[in-house]
């Protein structure tokens, strides 16, 4: 038995060893290649950013703004906010989907036709937010890869919805 344990962790010692990391992550030297800033005059949030199937990539989350980077919103309620970009890191469009409450996005997940399904939470129950049952709802939108809206759906009770993670 004590051979056999021995030799297990050889093999897991082995199988985890810092050069194999170290090789397959050989391409980041350690330096930052640039810093861009993006928003306006209130409060912004991205909390998750996805790879496109155009070798760019989506970040969602929220906004309160409605100046500088933010052309599609008129108040200061937070909006889910969406920017694309393409493999150049140069931003193809940047939109806001909500109400005149508090929406924020979480996730995002790149379907294969190109399309996008957002995730988050609402207290909206007006403009893209066809409903809220109390408080919270969690809420689930569907976006073309050019950031049109193609449907809404909001999920709750009269207590708090969130969600946060789309597998």
């Amino acid at each position: 038995k004590k051979i056999a344990f021995l030799f297990f962790l050889l093999i897991i010692g082995y199988g985890c060893t810092k050069k194999d990391v170290f090789e397959q992550h050989s391409e980041f030297n350690g330096q930052v290649v640039g810093i861009n800033t993006y928003g306006g005059s209130n409060n912004e949030s991205l909390n998750a950013v996805k790879t496109t199937l155009d070798g760019g990539y989506i970040t969602v989350g929220h906004t309160q703004s409605s100046d500088a980077d933010i052309l599609d919103k008129s108040n200061e309620s937070y909006d889910y906010w969406v920017v694309r970009f393409n493999a150049d890191d140069e931003i193809l469009w940047n939109k806001t989907f909500g109400g005149s409450d508090d929406d924020r996005a979480q996730d995002v997940l790149v379907l294969e036709d190109g399309s996008f399904l957002i995730t988050g939470f609402s207290r909206s129950a007006d403009t893209d937010v066809s409903e809220n049952a109390g408080n919270y709802d969690f809420w689930l939108i569907k976006i073309d890869a050019e950031g049109n809206l193609l449907w809404e759906q909001s999920f709750g009770f009269s207590g708090v919805d969130q969600s946060y993670v789309l597998l």
